[in-house]
C-alpha cells in the first residue's frame, strides 16, 4: 500500500484503505476499484490523497494502529459539541463519547508502543476543525505514551488534545471561515480561543481536571515567551501546553488550509525542529521527532544518486534514514537500508518522486 497525491490519482487504480464522506458513512471501501465518479465525488470533498495498493507496493504493510471508525465516532461527538446548544446534559454525554473513543485510542497506542506514526491521514476538508483535533489527540498520546505517562495521565493530555480548539465555537463563523488572510482585528479574535476554551471547559465540567484545561489555555503558548494568551515561557507552560503546542503546528502544516498547502511530513518536522527553543520545548522536539517518520511508509522517494524507491521500513532514532525498495523500468530493482548499508553512507533523500 502506498499514498499518492490526488492529482495523480487514476482510475482503475485500487483503494488500499477505505474513505468516508462528512457524516462518517463509508463512500468507498479498500479494495474497490476507483472510477471516474468515485474520484470526482472524493475530490469534492476535498481529499488531498489517497492510499492505494499496487504490484510495487504489496509488501508495504502500513501498521493501521488507529481504526478509521474511532476516528469517525470522536470527530462527530466533537463536531456536537461544538455546535450544541448551552445545555448542560447535552454536553455532558458529548463528553462521555469523547472520553470513550480517547480510551479506545489510548489501549491501541499502548498496545503498540513500539511503533512509529506512518500513517499519512485522510482529512475532509470541510471537516478540518474536528479531524485536526482527533489528529492533535492522536499525536500528543503516542508523545506522552513515548514519556511514560500512566493511563490516568493520558487520558486528562488525550481530553485537553481534542478539545484544544474548543474555543472557536464562541469565534464568529465568518472568521473561521474566511479563505484569505486575516485581519489585525480578526486575528485578535481568533486568539481569545484558548482562553474561551479554557473558560467553558473549566465552568462547564468541574469533574475535568486543572491539567487539562490549563492545557487547553496554553497551547498557543511559546517556549521563548512570545506566544499567546500570557506570553508564559519555558517550564512555566504546562507540559500538556508544551505538548500540545508541537502537535498542533505539526498537524496543521500537513494539511491543506486556505493560506497554505499542504507540507510533506519531512517538511514540517524539519520545520518542528528549527523551532525547538524557541517555539517549542527542546525535550518535547525530540520526542515527538522520534516517533512521527518524516518518510512515511509507502513514500517515494527520490535519492541523491538519481534512484527512485518507496519508503518499507522507518528506525526511530534514524528518522530521515529509511530503507527504500528501488524501482527501475516499474519493476522492484534492489532495497537500499539507508541507516545501515554501508555502501549508502553517502546517499540522502533529496525529495519526493512519482511513480
Amino acid at each position: 500500500m502506498r499514498y499518492i497525491p490526488i492529482n495523480h490519482v487514476k482510475p482503475g487504480m485500487l483503494l488500499g484503505r477505505t474513505i468516508y464522506n462528512k457524516n462518517g458513512t463509508k463512500l468507498l471501501n479498500e479494495g474497490n476499484l476507483i472510477t471516474s465518479d468515485h474520484l470526482e465525488r472524493i475530490m469534492a470533498l476535498g481529499y488531498s490523497g489517497l492510499y492505494i495498493d499496487d504490484p510495487l507496493s504489496s509488501d508495504v504493510a502500513l501498521d493501521s494502529m488507529f481504526i478509521d471508525t474511532i476516528k469517525i465516532e470522536a470527530v462527530q461527538s466533537l463536531k456536537n459539541l461544538f455546535i450544541s446548544s448551552t445545555d448542560s446534559s447535552a454536553y455532558q454525554d458529548e463528553i462521555n463519547f469523547l472520553s470513550h473513543s480517547l480510551v479506545k485510542i489510548i489501549d491501541e497506542i499502548i498496545c503498540n508502543s513500539d511503533i512509529i506514526s506512518n500513517m499519512i491521514d485522510l482529512k475532509i476538508y470541510d471537516d478540518y476543525t474536528y479531524f485536526h483535533s482527533v489528529n492533535v489527540a492522536i499525536l500528543a498520546l503516542i508523545i506522552g505514551n513515548s514519556l511514560k505517562f500512566q493511563k490516568k495521565m493520558l487520558i486528562q493530555l488525550g481530553m485537553a488534545a481534542i478539545l484544544h480548539d474548543i474555543g472557536k465555537k464562541f469565534t464568529p463563523i465568518e472568521i473561521l471561515s474566511k479563505p484569505g488572510k486575516l485581519t489585525e482585528e480578526e486575528f485578535d479574535i481568533i486568539k481569545e480561543h484558548p482562553y474561551n476554551g479554557y473558560q467553558f471547559i473549566k465552568h462547564s465540567f468541574p469533574m475535568i481536571p486543572a491539567s487539562t484545561y490549563v492545557g487547553i489555555l496554553q497551547h498557543h503558548e511559546r517556549f521563548d515567551g512570545f506566544g499567546y494568551p500570557s506570553g508564559t515561557k519555558g517550564e512555566n507552560i504546562s507540559l500538556f501546553g508544551r505538548i500540545l503546542a508541537v502537535c498542533d503546528v505539526y498537524d496543521a502544516l500537513v494539511s491543506d488550509r486556505p493560506y497554505h498547502k499542504a507540507y510533506l511530513p519531512s517538511e514540517a518536522l524539519e520545520f518542528i525542529q528549527g523551532g525547538s527553543g524557541s517555539m517549542f520545548d527542546p525535550e518535547i522536539v525530540l520526542a515527538f521527532t522520534y516517533k512521527i517518520a518524516s518518510y512515511p511508509l509507502g513514500t517515494a522517494v527520490r535519492l541523491s544518486n538519481g534512484e527512485v524507491g518507496i519508503v518499507v521500513k522507518n528506525y526511530e532514532e534514524f528518522n530521515t534514514r529509511p530503507k527504500v525498495k528501488i524501482i527501475k523500468n516499474n519493476v522492484v530493482s534492489h532495497y537500499i537500508d539507508l541507516k545501515s548499508d554501508y555502501n549508502a553512507r553517502n546517499i540522502t533523500i533529496i525529495g519526493i518522486a512519482e511513480i
